[in-house]
């Protein structure tokens, strides 16, 4: 009998891609003070329509030590000051849609239900924009920004599985191992954009079996970094040049690792 080719769906099918999360990061050179973590907090009330759930995050403190039978026992466990906060959205069926989280030095947006990237930025871009805006040390530049898109692909046939199925077999992005590796397999590698280095693109492409399904993951995590850093006023000018760089090569990236049946089905054919 003849293999079933293409058994396979991406997971935001509905939305016409197969984004499972993606992740909008910007982390300063300095943690950020108390003063400015009592501000996050603040913000509980005026932020509750969008975010219902809210949470204080504080380094908790231990130590480990041996009793007199030679076993680890935890002595003095403390939590430690406030030093970030957590809004979080969630769906009907309990799993996260939205969250904001401000803790140490980082800024993380995370959208779990992707529709359009004009729709989903003007979001991230709005909540990010409300943090660093509230900011009181000027002098703590951005280091770098992130966005990671992690897609993800169900085939729902182990038996009729291939890899050809999502990805395009020349791609660079793939070797010739995999070939042998039926449905098990994971590729990890990051580049440079350019000479500078300014601008790291990093890929994870793992595959495996769940529940009678074989599971492809892919993680694209890229950064620009500020080699001086940047001030908070500058980088609100920037913003909107930055982000939309890595969205288009996130789509560059896909468009030269899937195959053509994948890219039709996630709307970038």
């Amino acid at each position: 009998m003849a293999r079933q080719k293409n058994n396979f769906s991406p997971v935001n099918s509905q939305n016409n891609n197969a984004i499972d999360v993606t992740s909008f990061v910007v982390a300063f050179e300095q943690p950020f003070t108390p003063d400015e973590v009592n501000k996050f907090v603040g913000l509980e009330q005026s932020l509750k329509k969008e975010f219902p759930s809210f949470n204080i995050m504080s380094n908790v403190s231990f130590t480990f030590k041996q009793n007199l039978n030679g076993q680890p026992v935890v002595e003095n466990p403390s939590s430690g000051i406030p030093n970030g906060v957590l809004f979080q959205k969630f769906r009907g069926d309990g799993k996260v849609e939205w969250s904001l989280q401000v803790i140490g030095n980082q800024i993380i947006v995370n959208c779990c239900n992707y529709t359009r990237w004009d729709e989903v930025w003007e979001k991230a871009k709005k909540n990010i924009i409300r943090i660093i805006s509230i900011l009181e040390n000027k002098s703590n530049k951005v280091a770098f920004i992130c966005l990671q898109v992690m897609d993800k692909f169900i085939h729902n046939d182990i038996e009729s599985y291939s890899y050809e199925d999502i990805f395009d077999e020349d791609s660079h992005f793939l070797n010739n191992h995999i070939k042998e590796c039926d449905y098990f397999w994971h590729i990890h590698q990051g580049w440079f954009e350019n000479k500078e280095k300014s601008q790291l693109n990093i890929i994870n492409i793992t595959t495996g079996a769940e529940n009678g399904n074989v599971i492809t993951l892919l993680d694209n995590n890229q950064r620009i970094i500020f080699e001086n850093g940047m001030y908070v006023e500058a980088f609100k000018e920037k913003i909107d040049e930055v982000f939309p760089v890595l969205h288009e090569n996130n789509k560059k990236l896909l468009k030269n690792l899937l195959s053509n049946v994948a890219l039709e089905r996630v709307g970038l054919s």
